[in-house]
């Protein structure tokens, strides 16, 4: 077990159960991996091999617009105020297989974003963020066990459950036997990140715009120091926000293609 899933699981059982907030909801761990971290959609545009070849991507596109709604989803809870309930081992492995140490990999591009997430944009672009101590639940659970777990508590409390179990470029899959399926049987709201977005009737673009805003003043917060994660910050990190959440290019950043007039089709 790595070290950062233990000491979740450490903070977790030492929670006082008399202390324990409850959730208002509940984020499953391909979610959440898509707020901590945009290392699957690094991955997607090196995969495509160019600017170019991204834009001509659904593929690509298609977990563009994920990464997008997943973001602000984070965001607009955040500005809420609303409590979210998560899994930790199962997220915290998961993330540590996509963002690995920086001496473990050549490329430390997905550790350092994932570290700037931590350090950056939770405590000064989502000071809001906040996560539910759930203390009657298997945190150590992995794959349908980990679905069974966040379904109980999302039955048990009448919460809303928040999945991209099923998503794919074509549509939903509500295969019975998965999470999603299964919330829909026994009675569980079960949305995308979108679909909860729509429910909520909240303008998508102009949240995208308040949080890269907010990104930008964040990042003067930040002292240089000539490091590399500090360098990454205050050169890259809202570039590249500024293309995820409003397809807006810095003509210095090198890995986001140009504006596109998909962006205003968008609901």
């Amino acid at each position: 077990m790595s070290t950062l899933s233990e000491k979740f699981l450490e903070k977790i059982e030492k929670t006082n159960p008399t202390e324990n907030v409850e959730c208002d909801v509940l984020i499953d761990t391909n979610v959440m991996l898509e707020v901590y971290t945009v290392c699957d959609l690094l991955r997607e545009w090196d995969e495509c091999g160019s600017t170019e070849a991204a834009l001509r991507s659904s593929k690509y596109r298609y977990r563009q617009v994920r990464a997008r709604h997943s973001t602000i989803l984070a965001w607009w809870l955040a500005k809420q105020g609303r409590i979210v309930g998560l899994l930790g081992n199962e997220g915290v492995l998961k993330l540590d297989k996509l963002a690995p140490k920086v001496e473990d990999i050549e490329d430390a591009t997905s550790f350092i974003f994932t570290t700037a997430v931590h350090h950056v944009i939770l405590p000064l672009v989502m000071p809001g963020w906040r996560l539910g101590a759930m203390t009657k639940v298997n945190h150590a659970a992995k794959g349908t066990h980990a679905d069974t777990e966040i379904l109980i508590q999302a039955e048990l409390h009448r919460l809303p459950l928040v999945t991209h179990e099923g998503l794919s470029e074509t549509g939903v899959n509500e295969d019975p036997d998965k999470l999603r399926g299964r919330a829909k049987a026994c009675g569980v709201q079960a949305f995308s990140s979108r679909e909860y977005l729509e429910a909520e009737n909240v303008n998508v673009i102009e949240e995208c715009r308040q949080f890269v805003a907010a990104c930008r003043n964040s990042v003067h917060v930040v002292q240089p120091q000539n490091s590399i994660f500090d360098r990454f910050v205050t050169e890259e990190l809202e570039p590249w926000y500024r293309f995820v959440l409003l397809d807006e290019v810095d003509p210095w950043h090198p890995r986001v293609p140009r504006r596109c007039e998909w962006l205003r089709q968008l609901g």
